[in-house]
């Protein structure tokens, strides 16, 4: 899956739960800081101009 991008946290932060609840998977919310967007992925690779907002496991937050 490519990375879907937004504007807005909370719309970024919706999809995720919604992704990992229709995939049973999960899926990450990242910020990226040179694009100053959100991107929700599956992918959990971040680089160093990005940080992990947040984490959804089959419709779920989870933290670490």
């Amino acid at each position: 899956m490519d990375a879907i991008k937004f504007t807005i946290k909370e719309a970024a932060q919706q999809k995720a739960l919604d992704l990992s609840k229709e995939h049973k998977s999960i899926f990450y919310v990242i910020y990226c800081h040179k694009t100053e967007a959100w991107y929700v992925d599956d992918n959990s690779f971040i680089r160093l101009f990005e940080e992990l907002v947040a984490t959804y496991e089959n419709g779920k937050e989870i933290t670490e």
